[in-house]
């Protein structure tokens, strides 16, 4: 009997019980490498149009309350605007996703060419071992960098989430 029918399939294959360092290295680190450099991107762009807009819209308040006749809308819904991006960051957090993508990019990158050179904690002197326990010490490396950034993204996540509403407390 299948398990298979017309409204059940079975899930994609997530995880090979054995992969090849070049399975792993094309599948995983420079998948996650790709991924996070995009998110860093996406990110990095999102922190500099909110930045520069507060920046900016801050600047032009003073000038737009000093122009006689000018109709107090408009510096109040400058004003507005500043506020509501300033808000966004604390609560998005753009820029802190922006750095911490970006760090575990390069961190998976590094370990990528120390393992692909068997140089620092790859060199066979260093290990002690063949190819196999260099590649099981990258996967570990590789895996818990991964796991380290999604642990700190949680807790940036959670720790702004809970401090919403309350004051500061440094």
């Amino acid at each position: 009997m299948t398990t298979e029918t017309a409204n059940h399939k079975k899930p994609p294959v997530i995880s090979k019980l054995q992969r090849t360092p070049e399975e792993y290295i094309k599948e995983r680190v420079q998948e996650k490498i790709n991924r996070y450099t995009k998110k860093a991107s996406g990110y990095k762009h999102a922190y500099r149009v909110m930045a520069s807009v507060a920046a900016i819209g801050a600047a032009v308040v003073p000038v737009l309350v000093n122009i006689p006749n000018l109709n107090k809308i408009y510096p109040t819904i400058v004003s507005l605007v500043v506020v509501v991006v300033v808000a966004l960051e604390s609560v998005f957090h753009f820029r802190e996703h922006w750095r911490n993508y970006d760090l575990i990019s390069s961190v998976l990158r590094e370990e990528e060419m120390l393992h692909s050179t068997k140089a620092g904690y790859y060199s066979p002197k260093e290990v002690g071992g063949g190819d196999d326990e260099i590649f099981r010490i990258f996967v570990k490396r590789v895996e818990d960098a991964i796991a380290n950034e999604r642990a700190e993204t949680i807790v940036m996540r959670t720790t702004a989430s809970a401090s919403e509403g309350k004051p500061d407390q440094r």
